[in-house]
């Protein structure tokens, strides 16, 4: 294969061609960072000029140190969002300005010499909702040109060329690796729980490989006589996890924080979640929460929507490996960071069922990975210290740690 990047070939997952804005106005409602890159502001610029309006840029648009952003009111609301969900920007001046950010989320494009590849960002309602599909993930290769994907300026693409990798790293393999991993969350012979494992085992094998020089066929050995082990988890440990995990993000922009905050609530049993989770409430106030209690509740729900959780999961984690995950991070931080959210997930699902109990299970746990990846995604920078973190204070292999994650 060349190790020339491919700009001429789109790979597009099926979800990823499915994927429509439904004009929720959710991701103009969060207050995050909304960038405009330079190409784009100063077109806007030209247009407002042109309008004689330049003035009224000011009220849309603010420049920090780090460049132009879209501006957020007093309600976290972006400065162009109208009262019926649509982007005022573009029904004012045209798509032709809206900035790359907005134009491209909620997907995130690489470039390889295998061509231009899509994934999604979950915390958008629309996409996470892709994920109900019943078909296993399939892959389609398209031509640049096609309709639905000439948004995309090649400013927007973020590149990586494995092939070039020096013959020590494993990951000069990564286009095996990543076939191998997907394949392994498609078997849909194995729970969902045992699939996850084989893949830590995979892991596991790999990190001992990285750095020797291996030829392609003892790396293809690594996916080979992949066990089923059962796991009993410590739920003592998964929850102490689970608090750790949370501890990090406090210090997070706000809106992550305001997201994390909740999820605390439920840890401290300090709201009427906890109640709902089988606590008894006495005299001195809300009694902690009880590891057993938990696994009772988590298995409870599960049983109500075992079969559409299966396929959730196994779409939402091919997702995740195809978004490249286990080529930028190193393989504890990759798998930590998966199995990390998958615990955050299943424990936001119980809390946000036991809150609306009439809700259908499965669109409960879409609600709770769209919070989830919301919190986790556009901030993950700090899951490298944690994983350190939670090793240096527990004394565990973080792959041990990603298990009882995984097994809860």
């Amino acid at each position: 294969m060349s190790c020339k990047l491919n700009v001429k070939q789109l790979i597009v997952p099926n979800y990823v061609k499915n994927f429509q804005c439904k004009q929720c106005g959710r991701c103009c409602r969060r207050s995050w960072r909304i960038d405009i890159d330079k190409a784009t502001y100063l077109r806007v610029e030209q247009w407002y000029k042109e309008h004689n309006i330049l003035e009224k840029l000011t009220e849309k648009v603010e420049a920090d140190e780090k460049g132009w952003k879209i501006k957020f009111d007093a309600q976290n609301q972006c400065a162009y969002l109208t009262e019926d969900n649509r982007c005022g920007s573009q029904l004012e001046m045209g798509e032709d300005y809206l900035s790359d950010t907005c134009k491209i989320y909620p997907r995130k494009i690489y470039a390889s010499s295998r061509g231009i590849e899509f994934s999604l960002y979950f915390s958008c309602p629309a996409a996470a909702e892709l994920l109900l599909q019943a078909a296993p993930v399939a892959f389609s290769q398209l031509d640049y040109g096609d309709a639905n994907f000439d948004f995309m300026p090649p400013r927007c693409l973020s590149y990586y060329l494995p092939e070039k990798l020096p013959s020590s790293n494993i990951k000069r393999y990564y286009y095996m690796i990543e076939s191998g991993l997907i394949q392994i969350l498609q078997e849909r012979r194995l729970t969902i729980k045992d699939r996850l494992f084989a893949i830590c085992q995979v892991c596991g094998r790999l990190e001992a490989l990285d750095g020797t020089s291996q030829p392609p066929e003892v790396v293809s050995r690594a996916f080979s006589s992949i066990s089923s082990m059962p796991i009993d988890t410590d739920y003592e440990l998964h929850l102490s996890l689970l608090r750790q995990s949370f501890a990090p993000i406090m210090n997070a922009k706000r809106e992550v924080r305001e997201c994390a905050s909740f999820l605390f609530k439920i840890l401290a049993m300090q709201d009427t979640t906890g109640l709902a989770l089988g606590i008894m409430k006495g005299a001195e106030g809300p009694m902690p929460l009880h590891a057993e209690v938990y696994r009772k509740q988590l298995e409870w729900y599960y049983s109500l929507t075992q079969e559409n959780a299966n396929r959730v999961w196994e779409n939402y984690f091919v997702n995740y490996i195809f978004s490249k995950e286990f080529y930028i991070a190193d393989w504890k931080t990759a798998i930590f960071k998966m199995m990390l959210l998958r615990a955050l997930i299943q424990f936001y699902a119980v809390a946000l069922q036991t809150l609306q109990p009439k809700a259908a299970p499965e669109q409960v746990l879409i609600q709770a990975i769209v919070e989830v990846d919301a919190l986790i995604s556009h901030s993950s920078l700090y899951v490298q210290d944690l994983c350190e973190d939670i090793q240096n204070n527990l004394g565990s292999r973080p792959l041990e740690l990603a298990l009882n994650l995984a097994y809860a």
